[in-house]
């Protein structure tokens, strides 16, 4: 088992094969820097291992590395270090979000959730797919004190998050108005 807690040879897919059919591995085991298999396909921009990954994580996914990353948040980093391919990146946002139990809304340890990243690039599929998952959490304030609206880079984006945010802030008041009652969907 020993051998198997690094998973940095996740990024390869010879290895993944390995580590898939192995019946004894548990995916959800941390490195040092807290990465999981999940993290390490993620940051090894590996399209293929992620989607083979993450529905095998269960809870796993919202697992957070030293650094309070999950790898969805990886994931929506991803398209600033690619530059202006975020094609890829938005993939594997998409793939993550595949999985039930992951939970968009999670930021990292300065509370930027990924459709802050997101945001701030100006990638409009990400930050639609990231959106139309995180309910409420449009209107989540990272450490600073904004909201993804506001560290939107272009008008398309900012458009599509303000949508989503008079959305939220609706239901809220709808909710408040409502004395606390459930609202009917």
């Amino acid at each position: 088992m020993r051998a198997l807690k690094d998973h940095r040879s996740v990024s390869t897919c010879c290895h993944l094969k390995l580590f898939l059919d192995h019946p004894a591995l548990d995916l959800n085991i941390k490195d040092d820097a807290g990465f999981t298999a999940l993290h390490m396909a993620v940051t090894g921009e590996n399209l293929e291992a992620v989607r083979d990954l993450a529905p095998r994580c269960g809870e796993g996914t919202n697992f957070k590395d030293v650094r309070g990353k999950t790898a969805l948040v990886v994931a929506a980093e991803a398209a600033e270090r690619v530059g202006d391919c975020t094609c890829e990146a938005t993939a594997m946002v998409e793939a993550l979000l595949c999985v039930d139990k992951i939970d968009a809304s999670l930021g990292d340890d300065h509370e930027m959730t990924p459709l802050h990243y997101a945001a701030s690039r100006g990638d409009f599929n990400m930050c639609r797919l990231l959106a139309a998952r995180v309910d409420g959490g449009i209107l989540a304030k990272c450490a600073v004190g904004k909201t993804p609206l506001e560290y939107a880079k272009d008008g398309e984006v900012a458009a599509l998050l303000l949508g989503f945010q008079r959305k939220a802030e609706a239901m809220r008041a709808r909710y408040a108005s409502s004395e606390g009652e459930p609202m009917e969907y």
